[in-house]
Parts: C-alpha cells; structure tokens; sequence
C-alpha cells in the first residue's frame, strides 16, 4: 500500500512538473543553484529557460510517440469499405483523391439514409488513408474482379494483397475510360451516382439525402413543391 501510495505521488508530481511553466522552471532550478551556491546573482536566468525548454520539448515529443503508438488501429470494415470503393473508383475513372481530401470527407460522409456514415472515433488520418491505398497500389492487379465485401474481410485481404500478381491496369483503365463520356461517372462520396441511376436505384436515399446530392451538385430543387419529394427528385435529377 505504502508503495503504490508513493509510486502515485511520484507520479503526481512528475505530472505537475510537466504542467509548469517555462519561467517557473527556471525560477526553480535557479533556486536550487543559489542554495547549492552553484549560481550568482549574474547569471543568465535565460541561459536556464533554455535548458528548461529543451525538457519540456522532450517530454511533448516523448507523449506525442506515445500518442502515436496507442493510437494506431487496425481498420474495421466499414472503414475498408469506403476506402476500397474510392481506390476502385480511382483507378476505374483516373480520378484519384489525395488522402488528405479523403480523410477530411470522412467526417461528412453519410449513409444511404443520411444519417453519418462514421463516428468521431472511426475519423480516418491521412496517414491511415495513404498506407492502406498504399498496399492495395502495390498488389492490385486482380481487384476489379473481386467484391468489395471480399476485400475488407481482414484475413482474405491480407492474404491477397500478400498473393495478388503486380500486373497493372493501366490498359484496363483506359479501355473502361473510352467506353464512358466524360461526364461520367458522377460520384458523390463514394457513391457511383450513374451506376446508381442506371440500375434504378436512386430511390433508396432518403430525402434529406437526396438534397444533399443536388446541393453538392448546385441542383436548384426550390421549384419542387410536391408533398412526395422523394419521386420527384429522383425523377427531376436525371431528366
């Protein structure tokens, strides 16, 4: 009892001292200098600020590798979910997004009823973002044949990144590239919205959904005056 009791107080202490400031730093271990009669009345307190400050530099660096370490994770799949679909529609269109761009969607990404697609605690970094499109780059010559469900299942892609042949799909994408307009493919998130329209599908958003569709798009809907929006606006989109 006695030694947790210390090992707290210590503990206690060692975190006030992070807490301190600069200049009471300083102040202290001038302090300590004088009743040592190590220090005079001329030395330069700024001399020890540095030395304080290099401390606390260490300490911020120390948490922040901490931080880091602990806070790494491995994706669920709802995460590869929507990374996998981007990647695919990247390489499908030319259009590839920057991790950064990505990850700052990910807190505005919604689902199919519009509610948010992830929590605060499922964010995703650029980091996270650029590694994980990073493995699927270096092994990726087999992904348009496989389901997206397929892919973020954690053991089967592992073993088939770890397995997959580094064939390209340059030549793929420009053949699926010559077959589309270029207009097309509108994408929304990560929905394919053509794809979407094509197989009849629009329906399946909610109505606040689908007005976030048309005002991302810049899609006047203000002359739609009906009570039942949601046909209307699915109709009115693509007409």
């Amino acid at each position: 009892m006695l030694n947790a009791k210390k090992h707290h107080d210590g503990g206690s202490r060692r975190y006030a001292l992070e807490r301190e400031s600069l200049r009471d730093k300083a102040m202290l271990r001038y302090a300590e200098k004088l009743e040592s009669g190590a220090a005079s009345i001329e030395e330069n307190v700024d001399a020890v600020i540095s030395e304080a400050s290099e401390e606390v530099s260490f300490v911020k660096v120390e948490w922040a590798f901490k931080h880091a370490h602990t806070n790494r994770r491995r994706l669920n799949d709802k995460q590869k979910n929507y990374l996998i679909e981007l990647f695919l529609f990247g390489e499908k269109t030319g259009r590839k997004a920057h991790a950064s761009e990505i990850s700052k969607t990910t807190r505005k990404a919604r689902n199919e009823d519009g509610s948010l697609l992830f929590q605060s605690g499922e964010y995703l970094t650029s980091l996270q973002i650029a590694s994980f499109f990073s493995r699927l780059a270096a092994k990726k010559s087999e992904l348009v044949s496989l389901s997206t469900s397929d892919l973020a299942n954690q053991d089967y892609c592992d073993d088939f990144l770890s397995a997959m042949a580094e064939k390209e799909l340059d030549e793929m994408s420009q053949e699926v590239g010559n077959d589309l307009s270029i207009q097309h493919p509108i994408k929304f998130q990560s929905y394919d919205i053509c794809e979407i329209a094509a197989t009849s599908k629009l329906s399946k958003f909610s109505i606040a959904m689908l007005e976030e569709i048309c005002k991302y798009f810049e899609l006047d809907t203000s002359t739609i005056k009906q009570r039942r929006k949601k046909p209307t606006l699915t109709c009115w989109m693509f007409t």
